[in-house]
């Protein structure tokens, strides 16, 4: 209706003002031109006012529209949620099986697993009554180790063959699943603590045929699939739990042992190797031993063939560990029990010595690199054979290299027939002679290629006799020690 009046004032407005201009002419013609302005105005109007409420219809309809599918849009947003939430639920529990798995080889205490495992079940299932049974061997009894709601001490043990017709006792026995006093009830019975839920489920908990305890867990309400199926999957993660809380007890205690026994084994191996500094009159020998592990290869030795002569024994044998320290005992057995004839001859040692090693090889599977030196004690004079070690050196009072004994021979127990040549040396004054095993050597093998000369020039700026310098530059390196380091430095001093 206002649309209707605002077009017909506007078309008398509009005609007043035509009449007004064609006021000088005839009536007719003045009469016509009002009457086409009048109707001209109206149409227009009448057509602008039309389509704006065709447009205001058409917006009308569109807010329907999308006021209809806003409606479907949240429907189908609930029903997605309806369906994500059996899958949030799932989830859920997946996650604290994940969290019970991770627990477990972090702290496997099987008290604290019972602990986490009761209170998961416990809080995804809402039950009115949950024990956890665990069997005791030595009284043949199912303990209640874990209980809601709680109960006295008294109840808590359940004697198996006191009552047979108990649904846990059975579920125990049997090794299968007991559905109590629903759909499926049998004439088992549920134990006190769940005989006023209405429904009652016995789950077995067990290891490769090894009973280990049950699960009894009461409810009002009935227990739908997915909830029997999560509290089967939750009896499985803490049957293996327990399982492997067990196992990783043992393997804990069983491993206190063996570092126990691997420490006394080091000391024993410790207590073998002689007094690392010795000397006899200008001439000082120098021991430095580090092994990697507990049990190290490397060892070395010395004793007196007679009143003028030396004997020392310097080696590393192939492999670490216990194996390795068995070897080291066949070799310094070896020696003890050589004669003194024979110990004057490096050369026929260490032929010897692989001899017995190569004929054993099939046993053994390891091979040693070996000095064997005779220090003349009276004379400034060593013999000498290596076999498999880092090259010996001969060094001046400045840590320069004077010379290199260059490798020749392959380790001993390595090959059969091995020849191994006898060398001398004749120490000067104020200079040493340096054996080293290849945990030196390797320590140094990224950092330059030309080995023990570039381990000398690091050790001229450091304090300290030479064996004290190698220490030092050992101990400070910013390299990974991977192999057992041992040091031997014959000294000839003024």
């Amino acid at each position: 209706m206002r649309m209707i009046i605002r077009t017909i004032l506007i078309a008398i407005v509009i005609s007043f003002i035509v009449y007004l201009i064609t006021i000088y002419t005839s009536a007719l013609i003045r009469f016509l031109l009002i009457f086409i302005v009048f109707i001209l105005v109206i149409y227009f109007y009448i057509k602008k006012y039309s389509k704006i409420e065709n447009d205001l219809i058409n917006i009308k309809i569109t807010n329907e529209t999308l006021s209809k599918n806003a409606v479907s849009a949240q429907n189908e947003i609930d029903s997605l949620k309806n369906k994500i939430k059996p899958l949030e639920k799932r989830l859920n529990v997946l996650e604290k099986y994940a969290f019970l798995g991770e627990y477990v080889i972090q702290n496997p205490e099987s008290n604290k697993i019972i602990d986490i495992s009761f209170n998961e079940i416990k809080s995804f299932l809402l039950p009115e009554a949950l024990i956890i049974y665990l069997y005791n061997e030595v009284d043949d009894s199912l303990s209640a180790v874990k209980i809601y709601p709680e109960q006295p001490a008294s109840k808590n043990a359940t004697k198996i063959k006191d009552s047979p017709d108990l649904g846990v006792v059975q579920s125990f026995l049997n090794l299968k699943i007991h559905n109590l006093k629903d759909f499926q009830s049998s004439s088992l019975s549920a134990s006190s603590i769940c005989k006023n839920s209405e429904f009652v489920i016995c789950i077995p908990l067990f290891f490769d045929q090894e009973k280990i305890g049950v699960i009894e867990i009461g409810r009002n309400t009935n227990f739908d699939h997915f909830e029997k199926n999560t509290l089967l999957t939750f009896a499985q993660y803490l049957t293996i739990s327990m399982r492997m809380s067990g196992l990783m007890q043992r393997l804990r205690k069983e491993n206190e042992q063996n570092e126990k026994e691997l420490l006394l084994a080091r000391e024993l191996q410790q207590s073998f190797m002689p007094s690392s500094k010795i000397s006899f009159g200008n001439k000082q020998i120098d021991f430095y031993h580090r092994p990697l592990r507990e049990i190290g290869g490397d060892f070395y030795d010395y004793f007196k063939i007679d009143d003028n002569h030396l004997g020392i024994i310097f080696g590393d044998v192939s492999g670490k560990g216990i194996p390795a320290a068995l070897i080291v005992s066949i070799v310094k057995a070896y020696f003890s029990g050589l004669s003194n004839d024979k110990l004057v001859s490096p050369a026929y040692v260490l032929s010897d010595l692989n001899k017995l090693l190569t004929d054993r090889i099939d046993i053994l599977h390891h091979f040693v690199a070996l000095f064997y030196g005779i220090l003349d004690l009276n004379s400034n004079n060593m013999i000498f054979s290596f076999a498999g070690l880092e090259s010996p050196v001969v060094i001046d009072s400045n840590y320069n290299i004077i010379h290199s004994f260059e490798l020749e021979s392959p380790s001993v127990g390595m090959e059969k027939n091995s020849c191994y040549n006898e060398l001398e040396l004749k120490f000067n004054k104020n200079t040493s002679f340096l054996l080293y095993t290849d945990g030196l050597s390797d320590l140094f093998y990224k950092t330059d290629s030309s080995g023990i000369a570039f381990v000398l020039e690091k050790i001229s700026t450091l304090k300290g006799n030479l064996k004290d310098r190698l220490i030092i530059l050992i101990n400070t390196h910013d390299t990974e020690i991977k192999d057992d380091i041992t040091l031997a430095v014959i000294q000839y001093l003024v």
